[in-house]
């Protein structure tokens, strides 16, 4: 709530400013620190929205709205598209901080989150100044399961790539320069995802009509080295997971099923050396915000053993 409240909303007046300096004092107890942190985020806004309609343009959809860019000049209000196709004040400031994710996210906050994106790669073309990191992994975070979004998402950023490259293979955007690579993670999220408290493989990529694609040893929360494949008919394979760390630690691996299927049905997991079966795969719901569940697989994986997730029938 701390990162949600500080990274999404800039507009805060010097006493909010300096609250971690107050709460440094080396003359403070405890509780004192407490109380201050409690009177600033009480304060704080929650996600600032406005309507994407600055001086009659706009798509008339709500977005996530800009802070001011001066907190001290009296005019604290958001506004819309200040900074047009500049969405490092917006949804790139949020992806970061890990608030937004398409299982567990309200579906209100999504659809805003979807309408801030649409909003900002058409003013920018999706070629955002000062980098592809700005956009192409936010617009990925919100991409939704089963639809041809992250198809879409890749097209799109292909075609900016093949508008904006000079010499040496180098996308100029007016600003901006290595940040560029950042984009990269864009493609990492649409096919394994992990900030939600569990890895979803191929959340949205490879529903099916595509090329397909793969990708090998890509780090998940926790820790964990994970790997997988998916067919142009959308059918997921390949999977392996192996928990980095001293050998012999165990921890605890949780995931959705990768296979389509309802809860842990069709679901094993094999050494891979020995083939031998992994016991103790256990299913539990996970609450989203709009009040529904979310069945998340759960097992205790060995650090320094190589495992496979496979499809039984």
């Amino acid at each position: 709530m701390l990162l949600r409240k500080l990274i999404l909303y800039a507009d805060i007046d010097d006493e909010y400013m300096n609250a971690e300096d107050k709460a440094n004092s080396p003359s403070m107890t405890i509780e004192e620190k407490k109380k201050i942190w409690a009177d600033t985020l009480s304060k704080m806004p929650e996600y600032p929205t406005v309507l994407d309609n600055l001086n009659g343009t706009g798509t008339n959809k709500t977005i996530f709205a800009e802070a001011s860019v001066y907190p001290n000049n009296g005019n604290m209000g958001p506004v819309p598209r200040s900074a047009a196709g500049y969405d490092i004040a917006h949804n790139a400031a949020i992806y970061p901080s890990q608030n937004i994710g398409v299982y567990l996210t309200s579906e209100k906050m999504l659809e805003v989150a979807r309408n801030n994106q649409a909003a900002f790669n058409e003013a920018s073309k999706f070629a955002p100044m000062n980098g592809f990191c700005l956009n192409i992994p936010a617009t990925a975070r919100v991409a939704r399961p089963n639809t041809d979004d992250g198809e879409n998402l890749l097209s799109a950023w292909t075609l900016a790539l093949q508008k904006h490259i000079v010499g040496s293979g180098w996308p100029s955007l007016g600003g901006g320069g290595l940040e560029n690579i950042g984009g990269i993670d864009g493609v990492h999220i649409l096919l394994v995802q992990s900030h939600e408290g569990f890895v979803s493989f191929f959340p949205s990529y490879g529903n099916g009509g595509g090329e397909g694609g793969s990708f090998e040893g890509l780090r998940v929360a926790g820790g964990f080295l994970v790997s997988g494949e998916v067919d142009g008919e959308g059918v997921v394979g390949g999977l392996k997971v192996r928990l980095e760390g001293v050998v012999g630690e165990r921890r605890l691996f949780r995931f959705l099923n990768p296979f389509g299927e309802s809860g842990k049905m069709g679901v094993e997991l094999r050494v891979i050396e020995s083939k031998q079966r992994v016991s103790g795969l256990k299913e539990k719901a996970e609450k989203n915000e709009d009040g529904g569940e979310v069945s998340v697989l759960e097992v205790e994986l060995v650090a320094g053993v190589n495992y496979e997730v496979v499809h039984v029938r």
